[in-house]
This record gives C-alpha cells, sequence and structure tokens, in this order.
C-alpha cells in the first residue's frame, strides 16, 4: 500500500487500516512504507515528491517483497501521490500482477488549477502565478506528476477508484486514467 501526500505509513489520517487489517485477515501480506519526504524517510532528492520522483521508492519496496517472497504475486495499491507514483513504477515495469489506485490526479498542476479555487478562497486568478511560483521558486515538478502520460504503458490490469464526491480530485482524471489504461493494457 502506497499512501498519499502529507502522510505515512501509518495511513491514519484517511483511515486506511481498517482495509490493512481486512486484507491481513483476508491472508494477505501488507507492506506500508513512507516515500522520501514522508514520515520517517528523507526529503526527496529533486523537489517535493511528485510522483515520477518517488516512483523509485515504490520500486525499491517492491524489490524488497520478491527478495522476501519469490515466486508470489505482488498486488500495487496507491492513495492519491502513492497512487500517481505507483502508476510511474509500474510503467517502469516494477513488476507487479495488478495495481489499483485511489484519488488519482491525470495531471497535479491542471487538477489544482481546478480544485483549490472549490475548497479554498484562493481565486482562480491566483492559480498561474502561484502554480508558477511553486515550481519556479519550490521547485515542484509538474512535468513528473502528469500519469496521463504513462498509464497506457502500464503492463499489468489497472483499477481506478474514484469518488464522484471528492473535491480534491476531479472524477474527470480518474475517467481519462482508467480509459487510457484500457487502450493500453485491456
Amino acid at each position: 500500500l502506497v499512501h498519499d501526500g502529507a502522510a505515512n505509513r501509518s495511513l491514519l489520517w484517511t483511515g486506511e487500516m481498517a482495509l490493512v487489517k481486512r486484507l491481513h485477515d483476508a491472508g494477505y501480506a501488507v507492506l506500508s512504507f513512507d516515500l522520501r519526504g514522508h514520515g520517517e524517510a528523507p526529503d526527496a532528492p529533486g523537489g517535493a515528491p511528485t510522483g515520477r520522483n518517488v516512483a523509485p521508492d515504490v520500486e525499491a519496496a517492491i524489490a524488497w517483497v520478491h527478495e522476501r517472497l519469490p515466486g508470489q504475486p505482488v498486488f500495487l495499491h496507491g492513495f492519491g501521490l502513492g497512487g500517481v507514483a505507483a502508476i510511474y513504477a509500474a510503467a517502469e515495469g516494477a513488476g507487479v500482477a495488478a495495481v489499483s489506485v485511489d484519488s488519482v490526479w491525470a495531471d497535479l498542476a491542471e487538477s489544482l488549477r481546478a480544485t483549490i479555487p472549490d475548497v479554498t478562497p484562493v481565486p482562480s486568478l491566483a492559480m498561474a502565478p502561484s502554480l508558477y511560483v511553486a515550481e519556479h521558486l519550490y521547485g515542484i515538478d509538474f512535468q513528473g506528476s502528469r500519469a496521463r502520460a504513462v498509464v497506457a504503458d502500464v503492463p499489468v490490469p489497472l483499477l481506478v477508484i474514484v469518488n464522484a464526491a471528492d473535491r480534491q480530485v476531479l472524477p474527470a482524471h480518474s475517467e481519462e486514467l482508467a480509459r487510457k489504461a484500457r487502450q493500453g493494457t485491456l
């Protein structure tokens, strides 16, 4: 399981520990780890975690599982940022049997432009300069958080989960990813 941004391997922010318990009770081994820049992991080189730059963390976790449980299929599930990182890792051939993602964006900058004014008092007009500052002053790699660019390269089945009432992730983004995944893998 790959946590969302601003969360960590405890998965406590959004209640995924209940999911961990259900999976464990059903006989599955579950690994949850901190992406770099989260929890106890050191900061990510190359700026804030955005997806592509933390995909190597996901790949390393998958390799760790394969080393300890050779021959066992690995199913990858990611929430938000973790879902985007899971898509990038799977597209790179990380060795998973299937992937599911929950509440992921197709393009982080595009998603932020639409959702921040909807859930905060920040006006739409402020988004272009805000994103510019985030990219050029704070080093946010928006190009490295475009799941739409790589989702068709995921070579295994991909389940995209969306909460239509979620005001922070546009349902249209999840629908686009599911459509592009079908074109690439099914």
